[in-house]
């Protein structure tokens, strides 16, 4: 199961680095379509204050003492 598992973390992480240099894989981070700033900006913004406050609560200790029970 290891052998498994390690296999897929490197073709993971082989295929992540095809990604973002633009090599071998069928879609790269380059390939996408860029879309309206006024759609893009709010969203962005979305997902950036959802990992803040994602991140705020789970450093609180009152949560770490939850999850640990």
């Amino acid at each position: 199961m290891r052998i498994v598992a390690y296999v897929v973390f490197v073709a993971t992480i082989l295929y992540a680095i095809g990604f973002v240099s633009n090599l071998v894989v069928p879609k790269s981070v380059d390939s996408g379509t860029g879309g309206p700033l006024g759609t893009a900006l709010p969203i962005d913004l979305a997902l950036v204050a959802l990992f803040g406050v994602q991140h705020s609560v789970m450093a609180r200790e009152s949560f770490k003492k939850w999850w640990t029970q």
